[in-house]
This record gives structure tokens, C-alpha cells and sequence, in this order.
């Protein structure tokens, strides 16, 4: 039986949002960025990072950890602010969003971990 135009459509748009839904989205929220606290015994170690807070402000897993910070967008403050608690693993809550892997973009500097 021959496919109808419809059920071709259908179809197509099927598998055009199966794969659209197989790329989790960027994390965007409230993270922690600069000093991870965790320590390890063997190398690489995630010392420093951004960390998505979860719902009930927890700190989870370092979405990214490295020797330098992702390329950072945002106003002069935020970058600075980041680069700051970066270099000396302090601690900063920053209301932002991955706009791809190695991008993120700072909205908003909350201020030092913890306090908010």
C-alpha cells in the first residue's frame, strides 16, 4: 500500500524531533564557578570549575574544569569576577548559561558562594 503525503510528513517529523530530543540542551541557572572543593589522589582533578546548583541550591558535578575558564561573555564586572575566583579557586555564584561547550555567558554575578 502506497504512502500517503501525510504519513510521509508525519513520519519525517518524527524523526526530525527523535533527533532534535537526542542533544541534551545546554545547562543554563545558577552555578558556582572557581574552587570545585574536591581533592584527588590521582590527576586530572576538577579542582576548578563551574558547578550547576540544583534546585535546592546544592552544588552538583563540574559541568567544566580545566586549567583556564571557558571563553566567558558578559560585562567587563562578570568576566573579571570569574577570571578572579578562577585564578585564586575562590567561589562565585553567577546566574548564566552554556551557549555551547566551551562558551558561557554570564547574566548575572550573585555574589560569593554561599551567601545568597
Amino acid at each position: 500500500m502506497p504512502m500517503t503525503r501525510a504519513a510521509a510528513a508525519l513520519l519525517f517529523t518524527a524523526a526530525a524531533i527523535s533527533q532534535a530530543s537526542a542533544e541534551p540542551p545546554l545547562p543554563s541557572g545558577l552555578f558556582r564557578i572557581g574552587g570545585t572543593n574536591i581533592r584527588c589522589v590521582q590527576a586530572p582533578c576538577p579542582t576548578v570549575g563551574i558547578v550547576k546548583l540544583g534546585p535546592d541550591g546544592r552544588p552538583g558535578w563540574p559541568i567544566y574544569s580545566g586549567a583556564r575558564p571557558p571563553r566567558i561573555e558578559g560585562d567587563a564586572a562578570a568576566r573579571e569576577a570569574v577570571e578572579r575566583n578562577w585564578t585564586l579557586q575562590g567561589c562565585v555564584e553567577v546566574e548564566g548559561a552554556f551557549l555551547q561547550p566551551a562558551t558561557f555567558e554570564v547574566r548575572r554575578v550573585v555574589g560569593p558562594c554561599g551567601r545568597r
